[in-house]
């Protein structure tokens, strides 16, 4: 296929992922509990507050458990006029239909332009359940990854060229996927072991080449834990604390991973009971591993003359230093730095899209061996068949239930939600204390306050001033005829559970709904003491 026509093939796709992305999010835009932290800190951007967030008591706190680019992205989207929500919403369709052209642009080089595989490549990419579900949510990670492998991209084609235009254009790159997600990070760890270890150059040039790339790709970021430890008090709102891994988190990664192929499998059997499941483990760990091996293997296909400086020799130990550094990352943070992490789907997502670019260039090493094997080639053929199309269908199923029934906060049972609904009522000077106070903001318009921690959730540590919180919500909600909404099936480990908050806080029901119940404080008259103001002026 001619360069020209595959382009047009490549461009047809990424806008298929576009329309695909647009169809699923009809609801909306998924948004999560990290959703609303990202829209609510780009709409106070947009009325000139900065990237901060109300705290429920009529002030501000500033934004820094995440990094800055993707809320002022949307905060810059909506000087136009829309919605922070709704430009999250076409921000990841963009970047859903950038993500397919970015990564067909790569296989096509690396395969010396041999379209067929980098239109697969790019289809898969298309009609992947995982790649679907993170860009049809309020999220990071498909920002973050399309800085990312575009950064990838310019230096594996810096070490084949050693074009110093092209290691600058990676470091920015990188630098925005860092200013993206803090786990950006990986791909500037990926950028100078590759500077480091791959390549002709000499030591010196290899060092040269390190201190410039991490000199530009960490600049940006190291403003921003400047601003952060000025005005919030930490550079990103996470403390040193050691909580070591334990078998915990290996249950979630091993599920994740077991889906991987087969998304539709039983998700009400334990690992052990499925075997589908088990047999897509097994499958998952022996693909990476032969992967692995054959896209690292030494060159053995010719390259075009045309071609010979475009190849991207380097992208699959890139994309292998890029998984080690993110699971090095992922176990110093819940080592060290953020214990409620859970290694989910989302979580798990870079990891799938690096492996999948993985298996594709493995591919180019196979087919060679396939010239001349028709009934070999015919039965490769229909495997990569089959498996889009059950991946065309698994994704098709998760798009059409997103479109009819929306995803997270943006989902009917949100939008109906008679607590949510109550709370729209209340007067607008009311305090509002909830065991979730992101639904509240993100679905009925009001800042809240959430209930005191027994423990720091990040860090492990007991909360020393629970008691003297739960004393200051009391007051609180006596004075302003607040309410606490509690929601079902909300509750956070680290939060007291609805018998210990009514214990602490005797108030009336005013509101049983099917999704929580709603409480009120007798509001003080003005001018009475209580006991405790009595303790206290004595």
């Amino acid at each position: 296929m001619e360069k020209r026509n595959f382009l047009w093939l490549l461009i047809v796709i990424a806008v298929m992922g576009f329309l695909f992305q647009a169809f699923a999010t009809q609801r909306g835009i998924g948004v999560s509990n990290d959703s609303v932290g990202y829209i609510w800190a780009a709409r106070n951007l947009d009325r000139g507050l900065g990237l901060v967030w109300e705290n429920g008591r009529g002030g501000f706190r500033p934004m820094i458990e995440w990094p800055p680019l993707y809320p002022s992205l949307l905060a810059a989207i909506g000087l136009t006029g829309a919605d922070p929500l709704d430009a999250a919403r076409w921000l990841n369709g963009a970047l859903f239909a950038g993500n397919i052209l970015v990564a067909g642009a790569i296989l096509y080089a690396y395969s010396a332009r041999n379209a067929w595989l980098a239109g697969f490549g790019a289809a898969l990419i298309l009609v992947s359940p995982v790649m679907i579900q993170i860009h049809a949510m309020a999220w990071t990670e498909p920002q973050a990854f399309f800085f990312g492998l575009l950064g990838i991209c310019l230096l594996a084609r810096y070490l084949d060229n050693s074009k110093r235009t092209y290691l600058l254009a990676s470091a920015v790159c990188a630098g925005l996927a860092f200013l993206t997600r803090y786990v950006g990070a990986a791909f500037i760890g990926a950028g100078l072991l590759g500077l480091c270890f791959l390549g002709q150059r000499r030591w010196a040039r290899r060092i040269a080449d390190a201190v410039l790339f991490g000199a530009i790709s960490c600049l940006g970021m190291a403003l921003w834990l400047v601003r952060n430890a000025r005005a919030g008090g930490s550079s990103t709102g996470r403390a040193f604390s050691v909580h070591p891994v334990t078998e915990k988190p290996f249950a979630p990664i091993l599920y994740v991973l077991s889906r991987w192929l087969v998304p539709d499998s039983r998700p009400e059997l334990t690992l052990l009971h499925d075997p589908v499941r088990m047999a897509n483990l097994l499958l998952v760990a022996a693909g990476v591993a032969l992967a692995c091996f054959l896209a690292l293997r030494r060159e053995t296909v010719h390259v075009p003359e045309d071609n010979a400086t475009g190849r991207l020799r380097f992208l699959p130990h890139l994309l292998i230093a890029y998984v080690v550094c993110y699971g090095l990352i992922l176990v110093v943070s819940l080592s060290f730095l953020d214990a409620s992490t859970v290694p989910d789907s989302r979580i798990l997502s870079p990891l799938y899209a690096a492996f999948l670019l993985l298996a594709l260039c493995a591919m180019n090493w196979l087919l060679p061996a396939l010239k001349g094997r028709r009934v070999l080639a015919t039965a490769v053929v229909l495997l990569c068949v089959a498996f889009g199309v059950f991946y065309s269908l698994s994704a098709l199923r998760w798009a059409g239930r997103a479109a009819r029934q929306g995803e997270g906060f943006q989902s009917r049972a949100w939008q109906t939600s008679r607590i949510i609904g109550e709370i729209r009522k209340l007067p607008p000077e009311a305090a509002i204390y909830t065991n979730n106070p992101l639904p509240v903001y993100i679905v009925a318009g009001r800042a809240s306050c959430k209930v005191p921690e027994k423990y720091n959730i990040i860090t492990l540590k007991a909360n020393a001033r629970y008691s003297a919180e739960i004393a200051e919500m009391s007051e609180r909600l006596e004075k302003r005829g607040g309410v606490f909404a509690y929601f079902n099936g909300e509750d956070l480990v680290s939060y007291p559970s609805e018998d210990e908050i009514k214990a602490a806080l005797p108030g009336a029901l005013v509101s049983q709904e099917p999704d929580g119940r709603i409480y009120r404080l007798a509001t003080r008259p003005e001018g009475e003491r209580t006991a405790k103001d009595e303790g206290k002026a004595h």
